[in-house]
């Protein structure tokens, strides 16, 4: 998820922050830019400027997870007495977080006064956990949440965070991948707008801020190391084959994201795009509908559309689903001894 800002408040790119959500513990196990951030009022609301705000610094067990700050020993601790929450973070709730991609831009807007993500965003009380160099009592505050995707929408950052050192990063592209208009593989050549932002802007590529997502804090490797990816990339597409590519790189420091960098990270990306060996191997009458493109019920497979896909704004049908599974399962089995050799070490 994402805490987006205050109620009444806008989120910019300069103030969002993850949050991170489990069954044991949730939270932001950092504070963004190792300080403060501040939040400007939603147009139209008259409110002052907050300044100075101490967001994240740790995490509460999910059961306490939206209840008030602690009376005493706010800078944590393994008995800290908490108050339960008027709603528990339900699994549900999770997943409504998650789900709700609006959430930024509805912080932005205010009708007759009334900021529309106090009515439309999900909403959560939040405190910091304070420390030496944060001091004090940090009262909670009722806080707009969105999806995960406003930030980060691979998971990449909160491994890496973790001090993971081997990373199977899964890019669910919007896009399929563009690997025949240019060689990617002739040296100098041109990467910007091949490849999904999801990916590019871990590398320092396509990471622009917007409306509906805030991506330009996101580089964590050399910008130099992409073109050799979708090299490997364009060679699987060519021969019709998932795309799956290894790599091991060096993390660059990060300060947003609380990453100190210098280590190095082995990470098998694999990148959600059409295989030509996949499409051969499906039954006469499941290839011939696929091809059929935006006219059949596979249309954009397999990079299906988040949102209106189909006439309901979200779902899927199941053949889409089995499909989409049945081709996440080809690229596992065509790439397993990579896998495994990544993850059996």
């Amino acid at each position: 998820g994402t805490i987006e800002a205050p109620d009444g408040y806008e989120a910019s790119a300069e103030s969002v922050a993850p949050l991170q959500m489990s069954p044991d513990f949730s939270g932001t196990p950092f504070h963004p830019k190792e300080g403060t951030v501040n939040y400007e009022p939603t147009s139209g609301t008259r409110r002052p400027p907050l300044k100075g705000v101490l967001v994240g610094g740790g995490f509460v067990e999910t059961f306490a997870f939206g209840g008030q700050e602690p009376a005493e020993g706010q800078s944590g601790g393994s008995s800290v007495h908490m108050q339960a929450p008027l709603t528990p973070l339900s699994l549900a709730r999770a997943v409504g977080i998650s789900s709700s991609a609006f959430s930024a831009f509805a912080s932005k807007l205010a009708v007759a006064g009334v900021p529309a993500g106090a009515k439309f965003d999900p909403q959560a009380n939040l405190w910091p956990v304070t420390s030496g160099r944060f001091p004090g009592a940090h009262p909670a505050m009722t806080y707009q949440l969105g999806d995960g995707a406003n930030l980060d929408n691979t998971g990449l950052l909160a491994a890496l965070q973790r001090g993971a050192s081997r990373v199977v990063m899964l890019v669910n592209a919007d896009r399929a991948f563009d690997g025949a208009s240019v060689d990617l593989c002739a040296p100098g050549a041109d990467v910007e707008g091949r490849v999904t932002k999801q990916l590019a802007e871990k590398f320092g590529i396509d990471g622009d801020d917007g409306h509906f997502g805030f991506h330009g804090h996101n580089q964590v490797f050399g910008r130099a190391e992409l073109q050799p990816l979708l090299c490997d990339f364009s060679r699987l597409q060519r021969a019709g084959r998932p795309l799956v590519a290894r790599r091991r790189l060096l993390v660059e420091r990060n300060v947003w994201w609380g990453l100190e960098g210098g280590g190095f990270v082995d990470v098998a990306f694999a990148l959600l795009s059409p295989s030509a060996d996949f499409e051969a191997a499906l039954p006469n009458e499941t290839r011939d509908e696929v091809r059929r493109g935006s006219a059949g019920s596979f249309a954009n497979f397999p990079n299906y559309r988040t949102v209106f896909q189909n006439s309901d704004i979200t779902a899927l049908t199941p053949r889409q689903v089995n499909l989409l599974s049945a081709h996440a399962e080809f690229a596992i089995r065509q790439h397993a001894s990579l896998l495994e050799d990544l993850l059996s070490r």
